[in-house]
């Protein structure tokens, strides 16, 4: 089984994108360009048989990760 320190940003990417429906990931798949796009399915290919419990830790991750920026975003500025 592989650590997620070993995955790479890519691989990371392919797992959040085969855990969410086929439209969205599609949707994503279509604002990259054509090797990026070519890059990510063969990453999703790779991590296909990747454990239950490393996908819901990358998971977690990316959720946190974005939390976080939605509340750095919403803090208030100075001088208002």
């Amino acid at each position: 089984m592989q650590e997620k320190e070993y995955l790479t940003g890519i691989e990371k990417g392919a797992l959040i994108l085969l855990s969410i429906d086929k439209e969205t990931a599609n949707k994503i798949l279509e604002l990259l360009s054509e090797e990026e796009r070519n890059k990510m399915k063969d990453a999703m290919n790779r991590v296909g048989n990747i454990s239950e419990d490393l996908k819901q830790s990358i998971l977690a991750d990316f959720i946190q990760k974005v939390d976080v920026e939605i509340a750095l975003k919403n803090l208030p500025t100075e001088g208002c």
